[in-house]
């Protein structure tokens, strides 16, 4: 941009700023090209794998219905949904180049993908969620799912893409914010396709687990 200021009728200042423009408005120049090694196009032949930029994404089926069937045979009048948990393992490709795991993998509704980013949204618990890759025990835990599994018990029909979910890749931008005395909270406010470097893991969904914790009230007359 470039600004100019009448000071008097024979001074002027002129003043120079360089900005990024982030509005929705503004075309995309990213142009990326990508060419998968033999390898790796066998290895996504026999397990389920994500890589970035471009590549590979994948999918899962949550068991939504078993999930409700077993929480009514066990819960009563006074029983709270605590929390729902959904931990992946996920191991690193073996490579030449050191390509590592992407740091964040978000999990959303595959029927909501491409909106999530065309419009620019944030996880909401209910259809997305993310996760931060645990080097230590191998796997993305997605731990704030309790939201998605009572809105289930609020519907009177589990369909196919109340189950169907992708495995994508992301980077998180975080801003904080004082949230106290001499404290700072991380706020995210922006989940973006990841794009920064070459990443990719291969996940192990038959070790997939599901934890639903609840709290149950019994009373006896």
């Amino acid at each position: 941009l470039h600004y100019t200021k009448h000071i008097t009728a024979d001074s002027t200042t002129h003043m120079r700023k360089a900005i990024m423009a982030v509005t929705p408005e503004v075309v995309n120049n990213n142009n990326m090209e990508l060419s998968i090694s033999p390898q790796i196009k066998s290895l996504a032949q026999t397990a389920p794998i994500v890589m970035a930029p471009l590549g590979y994404n994948t999918e899962v089926t949550l068991p939504a219905q078993d999930l409700l069937n077993r929480f009514r045979s066990q819960s009563g009048d006074y029983t709270v949904v605590n929390a729902m948990t959904f931990e992946v393992p996920a191991e690193t490709i073996e490579n030449d180049y050191d390509i590592k795991a992407p740091n964040y993998m978000l999990l959303v509704r595959k029927d909501k993908l491409t909106d999530f980013f065309a419009t620019t949204q944030i996880n909401d618990d209910v259809t997305s969620f993310y996760a931060i890759y645990n080097t230590a025990r191998k796997s993305y835990t997605f731990s704030a799912m309790r939201g998605y599994f009572t809105d289930l018990l609020k519907k009177d029909k589990i369909t196919a893409a109340d189950c169907e979910f992708v495995l994508v890749p992301v980077n998180l931008n975080v801003e904080y914010v004082q949230s106290g005395y001499n404290t700072n909270e991380a706020v995210v406010v922006a989940i973006v396709p990841y794009v920064d470097t070459p990443a990719m893991v291969k996940f192990d969904l038959d070790k997939a687990k599901i934890k639903l914790t609840y709290s149950k009230q019994t009373i006896n007359n």
